[in-house]
């Protein structure tokens, strides 16, 4: 699926950057994976299928947090593009992906179920690569989003309640390092392509 192998594409890619030998067959199937489950259409990286959009649990999870609130699949291909090397001049779907990506703001609204650290976190990385406009509009939307709602009572002081899509599963720990690395996108990786 879209999530591990974006994940697997940073490993890659940071063990390319530390100087491992990495295998560069793995990181053209990876692309080519994200070739296959975009829709050229408008963008969107599929989770297992093109277009489809994000996982959920069984149950109530899909009614509690709607897939078409985010776009965390996209976001996480659109950063790994740019990663492997991949140029929006060359591949037009990564323009495409960004305005999907500003279509869906982060929004921190806990009764409609936007709220994803997860995509936010990956949707800030690859904006973060896009720059101009894009990048300034999300930023200031994703400040907006987790500033106001960290915690800063107590024992609490410091993280984010886990009250996102997968902060059941991960708990405070996992909403908290998500929401601290989403913040710290622009200090963490210059930009791939000027």
């Amino acid at each position: 699926d879209t999530s591990v192998t974006g994940w697997c594409v940073l490993a890659y890619v940071s063990g390319k950057l530390a100087g491992l030998e990495v295998n560069p067959r793995a990181l053209e199937l990876a692309a080519t994976w994200f070739d296959q489950v975009v829709d050229p259409a408008n963008g969107r990286h599929g989770y297992s299928k093109r277009g489809e959009r994000s996982s959920r649990n069984v149950g109530d999870h899909v009614r509690r947090f709607p897939r078409e609130a985010g776009e965390a699949m996209t976001g996480l291909a659109l950063f790994c593009r740019y990663m492997i090397g991949q140029k929006p001049q060359q591949e037009p779907v990564m323009d495409k992906a960004a305005d999907l990506l500003n279509a869906s703001l982060p929004d921190y609204d806990t009764s409609s179920g936007s709220i994803d650290h997860y995509y936010w976190f990956y949707g800030t990385y690859a904006l973060y690569q896009v720059g101009g406009d894009r990048w300034r509009t999300w930023r200031d939307k994703v400040r907006e989003a987790l500033l106001p709602h960290q915690r800063k009572d107590g024992n609490f002081a410091g993280s984010w309640d886990p009250n996102g899509v997968w902060g059941h599963d991960g708990g405070r720990t996992y909403s908290t390092a998500l929401a601290t690395l989403t913040l710290q996108a622009e200090y963490r990786y210059q930009r791939m392509v000027r």
